[in-house]
């Protein structure tokens, strides 16, 4: 008997019966290969080209730049008196939303929708005994310098919304009206 059909027989296989072995490309190689490609071209172009829209093929725009050290940071604000006559600040989370929620879904731009205001103001009251009866979204600018924050600050009025029953004065609507880009809902 000769050495290689010692092998075939110390091995179970026989000439004619030999299997075939699998590429070691196989299908699930090759779309795996495919995809990898696939989200290495799509990071690239989106760290170059694309918005915070793209992600997770895109830096966040928050990341990737920095504020202007002597520029303005501005931020928003809920102003709110409430039906006893006290008035203050209060923050995203009074409301139950996270900060980022309110100032992505409010541009600085826009005049905010009253109707999605009225509506904040209501999910506020039906957890809260103290009812909002005026509330006004305000954004804050700071002027920085040498990256330290500065005494010069300003505020603008971006959205008003008054109970039936409030009597105060109201801010005027000084900005293009909201075109659908964020709100409460």
């Amino acid at each position: 008997m000769s050495e290689d059909s010692q092998d075939l027989q110390l091995s179970g296989a026989s000439a004619a019966g030999r299997q075939q072995v699998a590429s070691p490309l196989g299908t699930g190689r090759v779309l795996l290969l495919i995809c990898s490609v696939l989200v290495a071209t799509l990071t690239v172009f989106g760290s170059l080209w694309f918005t915070d829209d793209a992600f997770p093929f895109a830096p966040f725009r928050m990341f990737s730049v920095a504020n202007d050290p002597n520029g303005l940071v501005s931020a928003m604000a809920v102003r709110v008196e409430f039906d006893n006559g006290e008035e203050r600040l209060l923050r995203a989370g009074d409301f139950g939303l996270r900060r980022a929620e309110l100032e992505g879904q409010t541009r600085s731009d826009r005049w905010a929708d009253t109707a999605k205001l009225g509506a904040l103001a209501a999910s506020y009251n039906r957890r809260h005994s103290r009812q909002i009866i005026h509330l006004q979204i305000v954004s804050i600018s700071v002027r920085l310098r040498d990256g330290e924050p500065t005494d010069e600050t300003s505020e603008r009025v971006i959205g008003d919304w008054a109970a039936d029953r409030y009597d105060g004065e109201r801010a005027t609507p000084n900005l293009p009206p909201d075109e659908g880009f964020g709100g409460f809902s």
